[in-house]
């Protein structure tokens, strides 16, 4: 998760219905971090989740 504060909510349902719903049920903040090792540290506007990835650009050899 990116830097910010959260909430998590419970919510216990049957098959159909909420039975019961407590909201703000705990609060927590993630701190910003180099989780990716390359030493940028995300925050809230990059969205709500860090994934790894990898990429590469590579030439075309014209076939479509």
């Amino acid at each position: 998760m990116t830097p910010g504060n959260d909430f998590l909510e419970a919510h216990l349902k049957d098959q159909r219905d909420t039975v019961d719903l407590v909201r703000r049920a705990a609060e927590f903040t993630v701190v910003p971090a180099d989780v990716l090792g390359t030493g940028y540290h995300f925050a809230s506007h990059d969205g709500q989740f860090v994934v790894p990835w990898e990429w590469e650009l590579r030439p075309s050899n014209g076939e479509v």
